[in-house]
């Protein structure tokens, strides 16, 4: 009687296993959590003769979940024209900005990020803003928190 070959079964059982311990790693490394804010939907306003803008900008709502003080942050968004949905601007339509300034912990600031620089004629009509994220924030105490993917993005319509 011919002795079974279990070198394929060894292989195999290495191989669930390799896959089992992979996989229960990613899960302890990327722990999904909810951000420590929330974002009110961003809208495109024209004329901000007051505000940080002229011809132009995003605003939005920050809730600042966190029990840190919020010192500045980086966003990211997506403009389009609304009639044709098509890029408004000459260069790229993917805004980055840098906001400075603070948020109390647990409190709420509207914020306004300017399109001016991007912008070669005033709008007739606001922009759809689309995969609008918060990308870092710093805290007062010298930490940040990230979303480099955009995985907590929002947009207008």
């Amino acid at each position: 009687m011919t002795r079974p070959d279990f070198r394929l079964f060894r292989a195999a059982w290495a191989l669930g296993l390799a896959l089992s311990l992979l996989h229960a790693a990613s899960c302890a490394v990327y722990r999904e959590e909810s951000p420590p804010f929330v974002l009110g939907k961003p809208r495109c306003a024209i004329g901000g003769d007051q505000g940080p803008f002229l011809l132009a900008g995003i605003e939005f709502d920050f809730y600042n979940l966190d029990d840190r003080e919020v010192s500045g942050m980086e966003v990211s968004a997506m403009v389009y024209e609304r009639e044709t949905s098509e890029n408004p601007f000459i260069g790229s339509n993917k805004i980055r900005a840098s906001l400075e300034g603070s948020v109390p912990a647990r409190a709420k600031a509207r914020l306004a990020i300017p399109l001016d620089e991007y912008i070669c004629a005033i709008p007739g009509e606001p922009y759809i803003i689309d995969f609008f994220y918060v990308s870092r924030v710093a805290y007062s105490d010298g930490t940040s928190w990230s979303d480099p993917l955009g995985t907590y993005y929002t947009g207008s319509e």
